[in-house]
């Protein structure tokens, strides 16, 4: 299986070891999308314009805008932001991890941070080296081919990354970001 999901929609599969769960698969309609007007989200497909639809929506100083998927797997997140015209939000600076840890304060649960474990190392969703990894003491507990990373958005332990082995239920909980660039 495949998902192809770049900012630019330059295709680049990702093979995810999350079938043999039964979670979720390409396709599957995602529940919660966290827009307040209970519609799916709204498309934005704009090639890079400047148009972000109304569903997604600033935080704090960054100059992109976001969209929250809740209780998402990374696939699912993924094809999400994919159909959208977006990308999967990497948490790649400081700033953007400060402003994520803020805005999840209350919502609690781990948060996708763009990046899986590639052949070459670990790798952001666009394909680049990911070189912000604060890892969690005794982190990562995997270097598979395809093992994901969640942020902690919650003490103890809050901001920093683990390494998940599958995208699979066991991963239940875990949100995710589309991010538009305007």
């Amino acid at each position: 299986m495949q998902i192809v999901y770049d900012r630019g929609m330059r295709s680049r599969g990702l093979v995810v070891a999350f079938a043999a769960c039964g979670r979720i698969g390409l396709g599957t309609t995602v529940g919660s999308t966290g827009g307040s007007d209970g519609g799916d989200g709204g498309a934005t497909g704009d090639g890079g314009t400047g148009a972000c639809a109304a569903s997604y929506v600033a935080h704090g100083a960054l100059p992109d805008r976001y969209r929250t998927l809740m209780d998402i797997s990374f696939a699912a997140a993924g094809s999400a932001c994919a159909a959208d015209g977006t990308s999967l939000l990497v948490i790649d600076t400081a700033p953007k991890q400060s402003q994520f840890l803020s805005d999840n304060a209350q919502l609690r649960p781990d948060m996708w941070a763009g990046v899986e474990r590639g052949a070459a190392g670990w790798i952001d969703v666009h394909g680049n080296a990911a070189t912000f990894l604060p890892w969690a003491a005794g982190e990562p507990s995997t270097t598979a081919v395809g093992a994901l990373v969640v942020m902690r958005t919650f003490s103890p332990q809050q901001g920093m990354f683990f390494a998940q082995a599958t995208d699979c239920s066991s991963c239940s909980g875990i949100n995710a970001y589309c991010d538009c660039v305007p």
